[in-house]
């Protein structure tokens, strides 16, 4: 027998300088390493998933509450002749949808309403928060508080803008009629007229371009500045380096801005409400949220109408949300 091998080291021992170079040796150091408990690893995972749930449940607890529920219920509520006063409610199938779709002229008039302001007024928002973005997306002294003036009129409600745009839009001593005659315009009766109702309230849903004006500045910020340079020593010019480098890398978030304010212009309803809470001289528009509050909550309260509408509703803000979504499959680049 060799005498190297005859003098390698006991299972698990330690191991020396000189017993290291035996043959056999690595193999032996292996094996001396104890292995972990998987048990005492599965019982720590366990440990830390349960306490993910706890703190997780209170989220859980709000969806199913105050959203879950409610969707639910109005599904349900949709295929009867619910109220909330008197009248048993009884299953009614499919007739509610039929009535809409056959006997309603206030909802089609509701949805014209609603679709045009959401495709008029979600684009010029967005320009609106683009180009005010790159405007304060530099490092000049004090444009922080040109961000602060930019943001705050986004957090006005709707009721209260609408409320103000009164006084200014007055068709005789308004702001607004008063700095057109200046130049030799005689300004329309805005909200007293119901051709100028509609395109008022999309002036005045401009004025909230302050939230997304955030968000793409969040965006513009991320892009990196060594781009920029390359282009600029590539000899691009404002324009191309904005069409090829600003553009595909703010387009995810674009994506977002997109998809919410779509979302939020078919939903829009305390302006259509403040609108129409101010009474006489023909002030009154149907916006699709509106038309469904006017349903639900006035004589004699068809709440299963009202929750059918929300159902037809809920289903066109999907299908639009879903084919933006497979637009922006082919449009918006995410890096790696």
């Amino acid at each position: 027998m060799d005498r190297r091998s005859s003098q390698a080291p006991e299972r698990g021992a330690p191991l020396s300088a000189r017993d290291a170079t035996l043959p056999g040796a690595a193999h032996t150091r292996v094996e001396a390493i104890p292995a972990a408990r998987p048990s005492r690893r599965l019982s720590m995972s366990r440990r830390e998933a349960l306490w993910f749930y706890i703190f997780l449940s209170p989220w859980l607890v709000g969806l199913a509450l105050f959203t879950a529920w409610p969707i639910l219920s109005s599904f349900y509520f949709s295929f009867t002749n619910y109220r909330l006063l008197g009248l048993e409610t009884h299953f009614l199938g499919l007739r509610n949808y039929y009535l809409i779709f056959t006997r309603d002229p206030v909802f089609w008039e509701a949805v014209r309403v609603t679709i045009t302001y959401a495709a008029v007024s979600v684009p010029l928002v967005l320009t609106l928060s683009l180009v005010a973005a790159l405007l304060v997306n530099t490092g000049v002294r004090g444009v922080g508080l040109f961000r602060t003036l930019f943001f705050i009129p986004s957090q006005i409600p709707g009721f209260v803008m609408v409320l103000v745009f009164s006084v200014i839009f007055e068709p005789r001593y308004g702001l607004l009629n008063q700095a057109l005659e200046l130049i030799g315009i005689q300004g329309p009766a805005w909200f007293q007229n119901p051709d100028w109702q509609l395109p008022s309230l999309i002036m005045i849903s401009s004025w909230g371009f302050g939230g997304g004006m955030v968000i793409f500045l969040a965006g513009l910020q991320d892009v990196p500045q060594s781009l920029y340079e390359a282009a600029t020593i590539d000899g691009a010019t404002a324009w191309q380096r904005f069409r090829r480098i600003t553009l595909p890398l703010i387009s995810p978030v674009m994506f977002f801005n997109v998809v919410m304010g779509f979302i939020g212009g078919l939903q829009v309803f305390q302006q259509g409400y403040a609108l129409n809470s101010l009474g006489g001289h023909g002030l009154m528009i149907n916006f699709w949220v509106v038309y469904i509050f006017n349903i639900a909550f006035s004589s004699p309260y068809r709440m299963g109408y009202a929750a059918a509408l929300s159902v037809l509703l809920m289903a066109l803000i999907a299908l639009i949300t879903a084919a933006i979504a497979l637009l922006g499959r082919r449009l918006v680049f995410y890096q790696a």
